[in-house]
């Protein structure tokens, strides 16, 4: 939804630069993930069918919709109708941009440092964290008690797994039952 507040309390939020490469990251993220998946028509239907509903329920339309943020409606819609040759060539220009500061050390760029606090204190807090959480009993998609787990991951494409065999209406289901599963 668009904030019409400008009162945003994170500081990563104040500046539009940083959400759109946040936003980037995150929908490059999707984008190689669906394509892991076998580009399953379901999923993208489904991803799709919520899109539109965000679009419509934001209050964005021709008349308020800035060009920029057009740009990213676009190519959001570009890769949800299975698409993205634009993404991928803006992906490659920047992995261009990355390869020309080889060679270059950290005296030659300018860095923001945007994170706080000791390294080694929270390296510290972390492992306390860790410590206490049984990673391999939590699983991001709902798991079947009879099988392995079914992801996407590179074994189970190779395997061939239909990834269709988990409806995502089952998964909606789940997650509305138990917000926390």
């Amino acid at each position: 939804k668009q904030i019409h507040d400008d009162n945003i309390k994170r500081q990563d939020a104040n500046d539009p630069n940083k959400v759109e490469g946040l936003f980037t990251g995150a929908l490059f993220g999707f984008k190689v993930t669906i394509e892991i998946a076998g580009k399953p028509k379901f999923l993208y239907d489904e991803v799709k069918e919520e899109y539109y509903k965000w679009l419509g329920g934001s209050g964005i339309d021709v008349n308020n919709c800035p060009e920029r943020l057009r740009h990213f409606l676009v190519e959001v819609n570009e890769i949800l109708e299975g698409r993205g040759d634009k993404f991928e060539r803006d992906i490659a220009n920047r992995k261009r941009e990355h390869e020309s500061l080889k060679g270059k050390s950290h005296k030659d760029i300018k860095i923001e440092n945007n994170f706080a606090g000791s390294g080694e204190q929270v390296k510290k807090v972390f492992q306390e964290i860790s410590g206490r959480y049984d990673y391999q009993g939590f699983h991001f998609l709902p798991q079947d008690d009879d099988r392995s787990s079914v992801g996407v991951d590179s074994s189970n494409v190779s395997r061939g797994i239909d990834f269709q065999q988990r409806p995502s209406s089952v998964i909606v289901r789940n997650v509305k039952q138990d917000p926390n599963h």
